[in-house]
């Protein structure tokens, strides 16, 4: 629930730049000229549209390996960070009968997540009879209007069913 309220103060307080920016440009507009302000604004646009590495990172691998074999099946498993959002775990892995062997492990978080950044650091999945457990640490970043705020380090742990 605090995931999500802290999602919902992202967007109020984005909605109030919003609103600020907009009267600040009509301000502007009227003291120095609709030139001027329109090029104080596009330079501002400029300066602030970088490139973001938390929407151009790719899926990382968490299970490391220096072979570049994919696997020949695929099993997903959930887990809820509250009422909108989630995380989601896929492992891939080579069956051979009742044997397998894990290729990859990767983790993404999806959902209403305005502030919140998780990025995955490390990983391993363990066979048990016929399922497999998991390990994920994953570093989850709280973002107030894309500055991190505060940064915390979480353990998941569950099950793959594997079939």
């Amino acid at each position: 629930m605090l995931i999500l309220a802290w999602s919902v103060l992202n967007v109020v307080l984005a909605m109030l730049v919003l609103v600020a920016t907009f009267k600040v440009f009509n301000l502007l507009r009227n003291k120095i000229g609709l030139a001027w302000t329109s090029v104080l604004v596009l330079g501002l646009l400029l300066s602030g549209c970088g490139a973001n590495s938390d929407m151009t990172s790719a899926k990382r691998n968490l299970i490391e390996r220096d072979t570049k074999a994919r696997g020949n099946a695929l099993t997903l498993t959930r887990q809820e960070l509250g009422p909108s959002s989630k995380l989601e775990f896929l492992l891939e892995y080579n069956k051979a009968g009742d044997s397998w062997q894990p290729n990859g492990l990767y983790a993404t978080a999806s959902g209403f997540l305005f502030g919140h950044a998780w990025e995955p650091m490390a990983g391993m999945a363990t066979q048990q009879g016929q399922r497999c457990q998991y390990f994920v640490a994953m570093l989850h970043k709280w973002k107030l209007l894309g500055m991190p705020i505060y940064s915390t380090s979480e353990d998941y742990t569950g099950y793959f069913s594997l079939k």
